[in-house]
């Protein structure tokens, strides 16, 4: 029995290259402000970088200097989106202002990853925004055949409009709160609750990127100095797991979430007698541990474990 799962091992290394039964990319440096070449950064601006992945060791090693001189004082966080452990925003808070008109490097480790120039003072207005402008709710089903399942997950979308900055609106983001709770911090992507309400969390888990269901939502801007917008609109959403009447299709049955486990990316699939042996393995290896959040939140939380499959 090794010998022939072996060999369908072999078979399907050898067909495509590029499995979907591989490990995910190590965490990647997705964003940081102040972006490479920025110029007219306000003197009390915050560094912020974003990181998308599951590792976080050594994310905190940052430096602020100014070029050809020594480190500054900083102090540095690591946030991340409620019940998600795939983003982490380092925020890199400096002690004393910045000095005007005067070049700075960004040391993430050993690398350069940011160079900008200071302006002539320091931004002390928050930006003009109008708040959270939409919630919509939508419910998928994912089938125990695909990388994230068997599960329904009900899903909280949420939109909203322009903004305006006196220092430009380039490096604006913005704060999402449930309640008075900051569930998604300083981001620059749409925001999409989940709630699971069947079944486990497997592979990479639901498409949103924060845990929540129903409440009251608001958003704020936020400048890169740190100054945030006060408005209170909020916007009230109740989440149902019942399914779709039509999931947007018209067969009276919520969304079905794509199929991956085992899948090929680019390449000829695995030979038709070696699928079974190979999906057993792969999926028996993709099972991650759904861990419960802090005692008496009553919400699950996907394990920070790498999965074993994903999509490609």
């Amino acid at each position: 029995m090794k010998l022939v799962v072996l060999v369908a091992l072999l078979v399907c290394v050898e067909a495509a290259r590029a499995s979907a039964c591989e490990p995910p990319p190590p965490t990647q440096l997705r964003d940081v402000l102040p972006a490479d070449g920025t110029t007219g950064v306000p003197t009390n601006a915050q560094v912020r970088l974003d990181y998308y992945g599951f590792e976080t060791t050594g994310l905190q090693d940052v430096e602020v200097r100014p070029v050809g001189g020594a480190a500054l004082t900083t102090i540095i966080a690591l946030l991340g989106n409620a019940g998600y452990p795939l983003r982490h925003l380092v925020v890199v808070r400096l002690q004393a202002p910045l000095a005007p008109q005067t070049q700075y490097e960004v040391r993430a480790g050993s690398t350069v990853v940011s160079t900008f120039r200071t302006g002539d003072g320091a931004d002390t207005m928050p930006p003009t925004f109008a708040g959270i402008a939409s919630v919509t709710t939508s419910v998928t089903d994912c089938a125990d055949s695909a990388c994230c399942g068997p599960n329904r997950i009900a899903y909280v979308h949420m939109g909203w409009g322009g903004v305006s900055d006196d220092f430009g609106t380039a490096t604006v983001r913005y704060n999402v709160y449930a309640g008075s709770a900051l569930v998604v911090p300083m981001t620059s992507d749409r925001a999409v609750g989940y709630q699971v309400c069947s079944g486990e969390l497997t592979g990479t888990g639901p498409s949103g990127n924060f845990q929540g269901g129903s409440g009251g939502y608001r958003v704020r801007a936020v400048d890169l100095a740190g100054n945030e917008d006060t408005n209170n609109v909020t916007q009230d959403v109740m989440v149902s797991c019942a399914p779709q009447s039509d999931g947007g299709n018209g067969d009276g049955a919520s969304s079905q979430a794509g199929g991956c486990a085992c899948s090929t990316a680019g390449g000829s699939p695995c030979v038709l007698a070696v699928p079974l042996l190979l999906a057993l393995w792969c999926l028996r290896s993709t099972k991650t541990r759904v861990r419960r959040g802090r005692a008496g939140s009553g919400q699950r939380s996907i394990a920070r474990k790498r999965p074993r499959c994903y999509p490609t």
